[in-house]
């Protein structure tokens, strides 16, 4: 418990230890929407950022005033340089806050990896199974 604990207690930190001491990626899963399951099977950290609350001053540059606070947050935090401790991002294509926030991350930062993930919402459908099978086999 006192490593979960800890990990509570300052996510940031804990991502920067758990790569210096694994030399392993982390990789910022910026939405609920995000496959956790896909960065654990690559053998990386997921980190999940909310971004920080009141200043949107940097992302205000970027995004339309009516994009939400989650968006605002994690774009500000990037391009003030405060996940450090990421080696790159996962963006689910939830919403169209959310890509853009990819396209604007793409463009102003220097990360190793930037993923879109595009995925069915209703996973138990007919239509779910062709999609994802044409989708891994590049069709």
């Amino acid at each position: 418990m006192t490593q979960f604990k800890n990990a509570v207690a300052d996510p940031a930190a804990y991502a920067s230890r758990w790569k210096t001491d694994t030399g392993k990626k982390v990789l910022a899963a910026v939405c609920s929407y995000t496959p956790v399951e896909v960065i654990h099977a690559a053998d990386a950290l997921s980190f999940r950022v909310f971004g920080t609350t009141g200043d949107f001053s940097l992302a205000d540059g970027h995004l339309q005033a009516y994009c939400c606070a989650l968006v605002r947050g994690i774009l500000n935090d990037v391009l003030a340089g405060k996940l450090g401790a990421i080696d790159g991002a996962v963006f689910p294509h939830t919403c169209d806050s959310m890509r853009r926030l990819s396209d604007i991350w793409r463009l102003n930062t220097t990360f190793a990896l930037h993923q879109d993930v595009v995925l069915p919402v209703k996973l138990n459908t007919e239509t779910a199974k062709v999609y994802m099978v044409l989708r891994r086999s590049g069709g």
